[in-house]
């Protein structure tokens, strides 16, 4: 089960699953949501897998072993979420040679100003 994995990786990485959420900007209530057996989806697996450093594939497989990203395979995701969005190309392009960790910050940032632009 989801839950069980998200509060591993919460005790591995020393954080409560509501510092979790908050750290991703997810709502609280979510891991409520999956400790009482739903799953996160879509861009939300995507961002935990990326504060956690796994890959979305594991956290929703069916067994319990949890296997962190290499480096190099982080890098490659983190430029492939930058190209994949057409606000981020810019980035990309900017960032070819920049470790994933720099580009998941500019990400964060950038789309944290256009929150607050668009609220407004």
């Amino acid at each position: 089960m989801f839950y069980e994995k998200f509060l591993r990786l919460c005790e591995e990485k020393g954080v409560s699953p509501t510092a979790a959420c908050m750290d991703m900007h997810i709502s609280d209530g979510s891991w409520r949501r999956w400790r009482d057996g739903s799953s996160p989806r879509g861009a939300t697996i995507k961002k935990i897998g990326e504060y956690f450093n796994v890959s979305p594939s594991v956290l929703l497989s069916d067994g319990d072993a949890i296997e962190y990203l290499t480096e190099e395979e982080e890098n490659i995701i983190a430029r492939q979420m930058a190209f994949e969005r057409s606000e981020m190309r810019t980035l990309f392009d900017l960032a070819v040679n920049a470790p994933a960790s720099q580009i998941y910050e500019a990400i964060t940032l950038l789309q944290k100003y256009k929150e607050e632009s668009e609220g407004k």
